[in-house]
């Protein structure tokens, strides 16, 4: 009779469970990870540096989905409730142990704060809606399959031989928006329609490369036996050629040694820069003198390589601190505070250019979404065509700026007319 018990438990636990997942929603937190990659890349770069892994962080995303999944009744308006448990549960699985340590370490004031209200931190609350809703299916914008396109075509630009130039270069066009589209906020759904309909159609394209010959030095199979010569194309570094919007800017600022790439020969045109780099870049450009050695911000190591180009750049007054005497070291640059700063050097006559103002003089339609410090500045510099905005009128105040965008905008600066 006991026993006959414990077959009747065992199978109404069977049954209850099935019952459960039959009942669970369909939770894309996976898909939603490619959300916090592209778009809100400032959370994610503090774990890969400090050594999370992406494998690791999807895992971690997976654990979180599958439990997820089996709470009955899960809806977007009680995801907070439960999000809570079962992050604290999935933390403790033994194959998510390092990365817990890590995004503990990262975010522990964070975590603190989540853990004693139960609600979301508000600095990340942008982050948790737009992952929500990716989760849910409600934002109505399939960025997750253009991120898929768009890794299986990076990966192909990757082995890049095997390819004739031409078609590689399409691919890196096509490449290009497709990235501006991810890491955009506030992209249209005709923005991804594009941007996935031109990197299919650059992956579809791509060729064999007649010319290739699997080793350098023996020169192209087409030299003195008839074959045909891809169209030439040129490169400054090994991931940008004279098809990148930037290429001229970053070659004049190279040439000039304002800006350098790293050792690998890349240049890495869509990596954020940080505010450290910028300042030292600005140094390079303007020429500014040594700094006096006054030490006035706390996060700044006395042994730091960009401590005398934050304090030059400081004194100077062009870059401010964050607050809290702190110069922000390690933060992304955004988009806002490029403009504040291009439109110093213009407005303080450290610029020798001459500007003219364009017929269009509109403001951007997203001006609003700017701090208030920064709008006038926006406005400024977009009249004098220094900086554009991001497709649709919008400028994307608060995005980070990437390598290429400095170098363009410093370009757009000293190149003289």
């Amino acid at each position: 009779m006991h026993i006959f018990k414990k077959i009747i438990v065992w199978i109404l636990l069977i049954v209850v469970q099935q019952f459960n997942y039959c009942c669970a929603a369909n939770v894309r937190v996976v898909e939603s990870y490619y959300i916090l990659k592209y778009e809100y890349e400032e959370f994610l770069s503090p774990l890969t540096a400090a050594g999370a892994k992406e494998d690791e962080l999807l895992v971690f995303f997976e654990d979180v989905e599958e439990a997820l999944n089996k709470i009955d009744g899960l809806s977007r308006a009680n995801i907070e409730t439960h999000l809570k448990s079962v992050l604290l549960s999935v933390a403790t699985y033994r194959d998510n142990r390092n990365l817990s340590a890590i995004i503990f370490m990262c975010y522990q004031t964070d975590i603190e704060e989540y853990s004693a209200t139960g609600k979301v931190p508000q600095r990340l609350q942008g982050l948790y809606d737009a992952m929500v809703k990716a989760m849910f299916g409600e934002d109505g914008l399939d960025k997750v399959e253009l991120a898929k396109i768009y890794e299986t075509s990076l990966e192909a630009y990757q082995n890049s031989e095997a390819y004739t130039e031409d078609t590689i270069a399409e691919l890196k066009i096509a490449l290009d928006y497709a990235l501006s589209v991810l890491k955009n906020k506030d992209c249209t759904e005709s923005n991804i329609t594009d941007a996935k309909a031109k990197l299919t159609v650059a992956y579809d394209d791509l060729e064999t490369n007649p010319n290739y010959t699997g080793g350098g030095g023996g020169g192209s199979s087409g030299v003195g036996g008839g074959g045909v010569t891809a169209p030439q194309t040129n490169y400054i570094f090994t991931d940008l050629s004279d098809k990148h919007w930037s290429y001229e800017a970053v070659k004049y600022l190279t040439e000039n040694s304002i800006l350098s790439g790293y050792e690998d020969g890349s240049f890495k045109p869509d990596l954020f820069v940080k505010r450290e780099e910028v300042a030292r870049i600005l140094c390079a450009a303007l020429e500014l003198e040594n700094a006096s050695g006054q030490e006035i911000f706390s996060d700044v190591p006395t042994d730091a390589w960009y401590k005398e180009y934050v304090y030059r750049i400081a004194e100077s007054s062009i870059m401010q601190g964050v607050g809290n005497g702190e110069f922000g070291v390690g933060l992304t640059l955004t988009r806002q505070d490029l403009a504040v700063i291009a439109n110093r050097l213009i407005s303080e006559g450290l610029i020798e250019n001459n500007f003219t103002e364009r017929a269009d003089n509109a403001e951007f339609a997203d001006i609003s979404e700017a701090a208030e410090y920064a709008r006038s500045a926006i406005s400024r510099i977009k009249e004098l065509g220094i900086i554009a905005g991001i497709g649709d009128n919008k400028f994307a105040p608060k995005n980070g700026v990437t390598r290429a965008q400095v170098a363009q905008i410093i370009y757009n600066l000293i190149k003289q007319n």
